[in-house]
């Protein structure tokens, strides 16, 4: 079994990474795939992680922030990745989103929520009006 899945969301013009059991951040880590995934758009995309069904441990989360932040050609710094979202119960996940708009890790901007739906309503928000074209996805949905 895959430990992620990675789904492309056009109608919200996102990225959406589902992290399953199992997944080892500083293993599993994909950042090829996203990499060429968001060199390939044609504009900015949303950048949506979902570690709602993780419980990942401080060194993980310091090895995959500094992977996914600092270095060469860090992902988050990515000029295709529009806004960064989460999706956590995890206060040590939140913790360490807030972490990473700080100089050491380029100020990057994370926004946290605990529902997918509640990233949807961000974007459309953005957008300044809901598009009633795009259906709104449950978790469940995003996921098959």
């Amino acid at each position: 079994m895959d430990t992620f899945t990675i789904r492309q969301l056009d109608d919200y013009k996102a990225i959406l990474v589902i992290l399953h059991p199992g997944y080892r951040l500083s293993v599993d880590y994909p950042e090829a795939r996203l990499k060429a995934l968001f060199a390939a758009l044609p504009e900015p995309y949303h950048f949506i992680v979902d570690f709602t069904q993780l419980s990942p441990s401080m060194e993980d989360l310091m090895r995959t922030a500094t992977a996914t932040a600092r270095g060469e050609s860090p992902l988050l710094q990515n000029p295709n990745v529009n806004r960064i979202f989460i999706l956590t119960h995890s206060t040590l996940v939140k913790l360490a989103a807030k972490g990473l708009n700080s100089p050491i890790f380029g100020h990057v901007n994370i926004t946290v929520h605990s529902a997918l739906s509640e990233v949807f309503n961000d974007i459309c928000e953005l957008w300044g009006e809901w598009d009633h074209s795009a259906e709104p996805l449950d978790q469940h949905a995003a996921a098959k």
